[in-house]
């Protein structure tokens, strides 16, 4: 299925320490849960953008920034 798709891309990049790709990774997994609208979706997707905004502050990963804040505002 897609969840574990995305479960499966978000496990690789965490062990392999890459934080932009980490970050990339997790937007995309929020955006599927997010995009089903069912009970508890949106709750999981801004856990998973509130993660990847961390990376992006931690790492200095500006770039990545406004489309991942965009997202999260959005989605609350």
């Amino acid at each position: 299925t897609a969840t574990r798709h995305f479960d499966a891309a978000v496990a690789h990049e965490r062990r392999a320490a890459s934080p932009p790709a980490l970050a990339l990774a997790l937007r995309e997994q929020a955006a599927m849960p997010r995009g089903r609208g069912t009970p508890g979706d949106a709750d999981r997707a801004r856990v998973l953008l509130d993660e990847a905004l961390t990376l992006i502050d931690r790492f200095g990963l500006e770039g990545l920034r406004p489309r991942e804040q965009a997202l999260r505002d959005q989605w609350g």
